[in-house]
């Protein structure tokens, strides 16, 4: 298992120095430190979060509002109170 461990260390080292040379070109703005990813990153993962949040909600919003407006055995009929009064 540590030899594993060794390989996979040593070929994350010589990918790591590849990319490198490949990312030279970058301009400088576009360059971001460790931490400026991972500040990235949590703020990417918390708009996320908040989207997933929101369509849940609404979710249930939406079938609690249709569980009140359903009447037990109308099978998809409309209820007395819906009918239109033409």
């Amino acid at each position: 298992m540590s030899g594993l461990a060794l390989v996979a260390a040593v070929a994350g080292v010589v990918v790591d120095q590849r990319m490198e040379n490949r990312l030279s070109h970058v301009p400088a703005p576009l360059r971001l430190s460790a931490n400026d990813a991972r500040m990235l990153l949590a703020t990417l993962v918390g708009a996320s979060i908040t989207v997933v949040a929101l369509v849940v909600s609404l979710t249930m919003v939406v079938l609690s509002l249709v569980a009140t407006n359903s009447v037990p055995g109308s099978c998809g009929t409309l209820s007395v109170a819906a009918r239109p009064s033409w």
